[in-house]
């Protein structure tokens, strides 16, 4: 903040600049203050190309600097999945949040003005290829559940949607709540999660499964792929 002490004779005039009196000194004297104009912020260059590198688990972005594409990639990027390098003047992307961060490239610098090395390409196909093996957030949303869920927590959930249809003495389909799933929707989205996983189903539903045709299925999430 600026600050000035003026006559009074010369209010008028700062007033049209921005100032504004914050207090009388005496009978002739005022205080002013302003805040400074702020300054312009700093664009890249018309044109200017970017280039991705790998790092370990981290890709590297070489970009121009735009204060915009920074501001959106701390918002939209958790703190976990970005840093930046200080002495490399890059910043690092963990892979959970280069979806979001290659959205932001595109936006702020132009499709088309990526470079990929070749190590940052082959990292880029091996993210893709794990993400099409990948049960979709479908399955997990048929299960409401986090895709990043614990696997006590997938379990329990699949064993209370399970619960809500064994037999009742009063009519179940009145007692259901609205948003569970049909029965065959569930069985399929929890054994898609196990087969990814890897995992074995919870002792309390292993009988639901068994003699079905998702005994198959689970009996190869035991094979390593």
């Amino acid at each position: 903040m600026e600050v000035k002490a003026i006559h009074r004779s010369e209010v008028a005039a700062f007033e049209g600049e921005g100032w504004k009196v914050e207090r009388e000194i005496d009978g002739n004297r005022v205080v002013m203050s302003r805040q400074p104009p702020s300054k312009p912020r700093r664009k890249p260059t018309c044109g200017a190309f970017v280039d991705i590198d790998i790092t370990g688990h981290w890709f590297v972005l070489r970009t121009p600097y735009d204060p915009d594409f920074v501001d959106e990639l701390k918002t939209r990027l958790d703190y976990s999945d970005r840093k930046w390098d200080r002495d490399l003047k890059v910043w690092k992307v963990g892979r959970g949040g280069w979806r979001d961060a290659a959205q932001l490239l595109n936006k702020h610098y132009g499709e088309g003005k990526v470079n990929y090395t070749e190590p940052a390409q082959a990292a880029l196909t091996e993210l893709m290829e794990d993400e099409l093996d990948s049960p979709d957030l479908l399955a997990y949303a048929t299960l409401g559940v986090r895709s990043d869920a614990p696997e006590g927590v997938i379990h329990a959930a699949y064993v209370y949607i399970e619960s809500t249809y064994l037999p009742m003495a009063a009519d179940e389909l009145q007692l259901r709540p609205a948003d569970i799933p049909e029965q065959d929707e569930a069985r399929d989205a929890y054994v898609r999660i196990l087969k990814h996983r890897k995992i074995l189903p919870a002792p309390a539903v292993a009988g639901i499964i068994h003699q079905t045709k998702y005994e198959a299925l689970v009996r190869a999430a035991r094979e390593p792929k």
